[in-house]
């Protein structure tokens, strides 16, 4: 979503290259800069489940060691409606 309008902006194959590709387009954005130093990330189950996913581990290092702070909270009931179980968002903002 970017002001207030939403696209498909690709179609992955599977969860893990979906998650792949969603943290390759944030590490984009990190090395080009961050308005804040921080990615707040959902997922619509438990949040056990995502962090034992190889992209997610690597993602959270990869941040962590560029100073960039990481959230990770169960995906509002809203949201989960439109995703369903397992989906997954993340959120960043860019200059």
């Amino acid at each position: 979503m970017v002001e207030g309008t939403t696209e498909i902006v690709a179609r992955p194959k599977g969860f893990n290259h979906g998650l792949e590709w969603l943290f390759a387009q944030a590490r984009t954005e990190i090395e080009r800069g961050l308005s804040i130093k921080a990615v707040c990330m959902s997922y619509g189950g438990e949040l056990d489940e995502i962090k034992t996913l190889a992209p997610y581990q690597e993602f959270v290092k990869y941040a962590h060691d560029r100073k960039i702070a990481t959230s990770l909270a169960i995906m509002s009931v809203t949201a989960g409606i439109y995703v369903g179980r397992g989906g997954f968002s993340i959120a960043y903002a860019v200059a």
